[in-house]
């Protein structure tokens, strides 16, 4: 199975540097399951909006794929996670 994805910065005229503030997540097979796979984007917004995306990108998939619920309930363990 292959995968991609693309992020396009935001457009402020007044600010020409503008930091692309998006992240991504790509993670598939948790838990050695071929079934189960784990993709997100994260906005961000504000003038910290990349490290906090860059935050979620790093933090949000250890949480969901560490859930020992994740089998069994896995609307409960991405609400935990999130």
């Amino acid at each position: 199975m292959r995968f991609s994805y693309r992020t396009k910065k935001g457009n402020v005229p007044s600010n020409p540097n503008k930091v692309n503030q998006d992240s991504y997540i790509i993670n598939p097979n948790i838990q050695n399951k071929t079934y189960q796979h784990f993709f997100g984007i994260c906005d961000g917004h504000g003038p910290l909006g990349h490290h906090v995306s860059g935050y979620i990108k790093n933090s949000l998939p250890n949480a969901v794929v560490s859930s020992k619920n994740l089998q069994k309930n896995p609307s409960e363990a991405l609400m935990k996670a999130f």
